[in-house]
């Protein structure tokens, strides 16, 4: 089995992708990836060796997890300088001082944390994040809420009954929401069902509500819908998001900024 650096760097890309679309085709890798179709068998051959994805028929699924249900720091290697960008420009035209904003869980509302943490603006943040708490409780700017209950390791976050039943007695000037995807229909979708109820206890309690999420997340559907497009106010992602489908959201009303 060839286990060169080249290896390595094509397997990496084949995980990351993975990660972002449920089932690759064997000729979808070959075409992203500029390999022959037996170079990339090898290398489907290798990864479900070392119980990466699991092979099905014509290509492969991943084991690691998926845009539905994936591991926080999985995600977090994913799309980091898209999510910086989305990050800064949030940060720069949506928090003013003295506000109150939320984070969800999301990997990009982490990136916006340690934004906030940079720009030492003096604000308050409700966070279910354990990970963007940690990068909160560093600044002297900001007043902390960590929404408690039972921890959650692998998506690094608290999201049962008690952290609901805590969300429900604060109040959001901005909600910054990273779904889990957002399709051409007008919908925005969660994965577990934990995370549902969160996501959907922090909606209830915010006057404006921002998604915060990469190109990747575009065009996917997850297991539950959040709202519709209409309810959220704008809708930040990157420049890597396809200009077709940019026109597409942007002709159905949607306030789409491209970072």
């Amino acid at each position: 089995m060839n286990n060169s650096k080249k290896a390595r760097i094509r397997q990496d890309k084949m995980r990351d992708m993975l990660l972002t679309k449920e089932l690759i085709s064997v000729q979808e890798f070959c075409e992203q990836l500029n390999a022959s179709q037996a170079t990339i068998r090898n290398d489907l051959t290798y990864l479900e060796q070392q119980n990466v994805l699991k092979r099905v028929l014509g290509g492969a699924i991943s084991t690691e997890g998926t845009p539905r249900n994936s591991n926080f720091h999985l995600r977090s290697s994913l799309y980091t300088e898209e999510k910086q960008k989305i990050a800064a420009y949030a940060v720069k035209h949506w928090i003013k001082p003295n506000c109150t904003l939320t984070l969800d869980a999301g990997t990009t509302c982490r990136c916006i944390a340690q934004e906030l943490l940079m720009q030492k603006i003096p604000c308050s943040v409700v966070t279910n994040s354990f990970a963007a708490a940690s990068i909160l409780e560093k600044s002297e700017y900001i007043r902390l809420y960590l929404i408690g209950g039972s921890y959650d390791r692998e998506h690094a976050s608290f999201h049962d009954l008690t952290a609901i039943q805590m969300i429900s007695s604060l109040y959001s000037d901005i909600y910054f929401l990273s779904p889990n995807g957002i399709d051409l229909k007008g919908q925005v979708t969660s994965s577990a069902t934990e995370e549902h109820a969160i996501k959907k206890a922090f909606l209830q309690q915010s006057q404006k509500v921002i998604i915060a999420a990469d190109h990747s997340k575009f065009c996917k559907t997850a297991l539950k819908v959040l709202c519709p497009l209409t309810d959220i106010d704008t809708v930040l992602t990157d420049d890597g998001l396809d200009n077709d489908i940019l026109q597409q959201y942007r002709q159905a009303g949607i306030p789409l900024i491209a970072c």
